[in-house]
């Protein structure tokens, strides 16, 4: 995306959050509470998407932290993904699925009257509760689906994911899948960081390469569809340049090359 199409989505979300913030306050003002929740909601969702979008992208903080893991039943050097990202899309799924949970609360239909009804009114109260419990059961469903998100992660089905070196190879946790590629299948050592968005490791197509997804619903990443490892650094927490010459490093000492 450009800079000028980048701008003009911060620019109109920064809009939005304050036709909410004012909308907040007028609401609080007017005594009218209801509508307090779901602008509160949009603001909030507005925010999370706003610093998703600048935090998914590569850094450059001179930083690299090599955190020791047990992977594969051995201790081995990791990488870490970032914790931003994956905490900020759980913030934005959570709010859609809970204002898609309150309305769908506020469309059932009022509880019926202990009063009798006239025989030409009933039909009517029939017609009613059956609309609102459909929007009901379609919100229902739909905060299902976006509340299922954070939930994935709190299950361990979504990960924050990070990058281990084993004595045998290259395994790669992501958000939602599991890769590993042993260091005699990869192909070739990747060439220096030209500042592109991920590190490409590639491996022979006859590689005993493992992948396994562990995410049914919420497929937010996947591995490469040939053997090989893709180190994207938008989920990287540490210097691109700096993880770009380790990985190399590790591959050119553990393969001989």
């Amino acid at each position: 995306m450009s800079r000028l199409r980048m701008g003009a989505s911060y620019a109109f979300f920064a809009l939005v959050a304050a036709v909410c913030v004012i909308g907040i306050w007028r609401s609080i003002v007017d005594d009218e509470p209801g509508t307090v929740k779901y602008l509160v909601g949009v603001l909030v969702f507005v925010v999370a998407t706003i610093g998703f979008s600048l935090s998914y992208r590569p850094r450059s903080n001179g930083r690299l932290e090599i955190e020791e893991r047990n992977v594969r039943g051995e201790t081995s050097p990791t990488i870490a993904y970032s914790t931003t990202p994956p905490i900020l899309l759980c913030l934005i799924m959570g709010t859609l699925g809970l204002l898609l949970a309150v309305g769908a609360y506020e469309l059932l239909p009022e509880p019926q009257t202990i009063l009798p009804l006239p025989p030409e009114s009933e039909h009517l109260l029939q017609e009613e509760n059956s609309e609102g419990y459909g929007g009901t059961a379609f919100f229902g469903l739909l905060a299902v689906y976006f509340l299922s998100f954070p939930l994935g992660f709190l299950a361990g089905r979504l990960r924050v994911g990070y990058i281990a070196f084993t004595s045998e190879g290259i395994f790669q946790r992501g958000w939602a899948f599991e890769s590993f590629l042993p260091w005699s299948d990869i192909a070739a050592t990747p060439t220096g960081y030209g500042g592109h968005s991920a590190t490409l490791v590639f491996g022979y197509s006859n590689a005993q390469w493992e992948t396994k997804r562990t995410a049914l619903v919420w497929k937010i990443d996947a591995p490469t569809p040939r053997p090989g490892i893709v180190i994207d650094y938008r989920k990287i927490r540490d210097d691109a340049s700096l993880v770009h010459e380790y990985v190399t490093t590790q591959i050119t000492e553990r393969t001989g090359r």
